[in-house]
């Protein structure tokens, strides 16, 4: 589901972390695995806050240094973020959100598969 920002800002919808990764994450037991993914997030140096999701869900947002906010949302079938953004952003927050995206691949593959993403 893919819902506007406000003021007409444009959303993009950017898949990461692989389905496997938040398949083996979330495995057999979506709840019981949803933990690891909630620490894996919140373990990013940037203010997390996670929200109530369904079962199997894991949503929330991300806020950077520069005053960005990430949305993000991790299922079983894979980890989505929707960066949002203005067209006053500066160079430095559209870095920031790029930067916390592959901060949100990351943090979901080491905590998975012990390493990096594979490219």
């Amino acid at each position: 589901m893919i819902k506007g920002l406000a003021g007409g800002a444009l959303m993009i919808l950017a898949v990461i972390a692989g389905g496997f990764v938040a398949r083996r994450l979330f495995g057999s037991d979506p709840d019981g695995c949803k933990g690891e993914a909630e620490e894996a997030i919140e373990s990013l140096p940037y203010g997390v806050s996670i929200e109530e999701g369904s079962e199997g869900v894991l949503a929330g947002t991300i806020q950077g240094h520069l005053g960005v906010v990430v949305r993000f949302t991790v299922t079983k079938s894979g980890a989505s973020e929707s960066p949002g953004g203005t067209q006053g952003d500066s160079k430095a927050q559209r870095q920031e959100r790029a930067d916390i995206g592959v901060a949100i691949e990351e943090a979901l593959c080491r905590r998975s598969i012990g390493t990096g993403c594979p490219s």
